[in-house]
């Protein structure tokens, strides 16, 4: 492994050439270009011609070379980021066994209040566990979770992401659907009601599950990783309980789901709406709010949480539109 990986690791360095100079010490970058395997340089070269091609049109001929090494040391570690996250929720209690956190107070769920998050003296800063290996996948949904921190009737917990110490403070913009759903139409559902989606780009499948219980209305939805994509990330996996005389949210909470092999194939056979499904892969929990939410904020959390997910924004989308008819 580069001896890079930590600082990009530790730091949600951004995966770009830029972040060589700016964040990590020049011996530890000298030492991982003077490693690399020179057959493997060239079959990664090959592999990705047509992007290098373009990418080092304007890189002065005396650098070309020290390029193509760190295009390949930020392939290696993208290889890498994911894999150890992964095996860091299953096989640790990261980073809670830290010593400046050993005294916070972790919920059976490795959730911690955000009071807590907060309020708990440290040093070091932390943040919300990456739903998926994106390094800036959490952004949204952690504007959404700080925006009801004020709310007097919602309590709200969070998992620290394992790996990252000190992140990188960045700015990003981008649109996520947050309009009101048509609960009144939802309300009406007596039984059950189910929807799948299979993305055109990326093939990722997406089951999505409403059931009545009383006066409630569960709702689960999965977007399950492609086969070979399990090694590298899980599922994301969002609950919420509506409350239908009261036409708010009383529970809702964002997880993923690690797979083995065999456990994805049992589960890809079969939807989300079986009651089997649950008997697959390991819960995780990101965040969990509790209380009364109202539909708005609702919908900003859910599209905030599956960012990037357009099957899941355009379902809400067309929600929103039935509701205006």
């Amino acid at each position: 492994m580069f001896k890079s990986t930590k600082y990009f690791v530790e730091n949600n360095l951004p995966l770009a050439n830029f972040s060589f100079n700016l964040y990590i010490p020049k011996e530890v970058l000298d030492e991982d270009l003077s490693n690399i395997n020179e057959e493997e340089l060239l079959h990664f070269c090959e592999k990705n011609k047509e992007y290098l091609r373009s990418m080092i049109s304007n890189i002065k001929e005396e650098n070309l070379i020290e390029t193509l090494k760190k295009e390949f040391i930020l392939s290696e570690i993208g290889k890498q980021i994911p894999k150890m996250r992964i095996n860091a929720l299953i096989n640790s209690n990261a980073p809670y066994e830290t010593e400046e956190l050993l005294d916070l107070n972790i919920n059976e769920d490795g959730l911690i209040t955000l009071e807590d998050y907060f309020n708990f003296p440290r040093k070091n800063a932390y943040m919300l566990c990456l739903p998926i290996s994106d390094i800036n996948s959490n952004y949204w949904i952690w504007k959404e979770i700080y925006d009801l921190k004020d709310e007097k009737n919602i309590s709200l917990k969070i998992r620290l992401d394992p790996l990252v110490k000190n992140p990188l403070e960045a700015i990003y913009k981008m649109t996520v659907f947050s309009d009101s759903l048509n609960w009144n139409e939802l309300s009406k559902i007596e039984g059950e009601s189910c929807a799948q989606f299979i993305n055109d780009y990326t093939r990722n499948r997406t089951d999505l599950y409403w059931h009545r219980m009383d006066n409630e209305l569960h709702f689960k939805c999965e977007e399950l990783p492609l086969y070979d994509e399990i090694k590298n990330r899980g599922s994301r996996y969002f609950h919420a309980i509506y409350n239908i005389k009261t036409k708010l949210i009383t529970h809702c909470d964002g997880s993923i789901k690690i797979y083995n092999e065999s456990d994805f194939l049992k589960r890809n056979v079969i939807n989300l709406w079986d009651d089997n499904s649950k008997n697959y892969g390991i819960y995780k929990k990101i965040f969990q709010a509790d209380g009364e939410i109202n539909p708005h904020k609702f919908t900003s959390l859910i599209t905030s949480f599956f960012v990037r997910n357009n099957d899941i924004v355009k379902y809400f989308e067309k929600l929103n539109v039935e509701d205006k008819n």
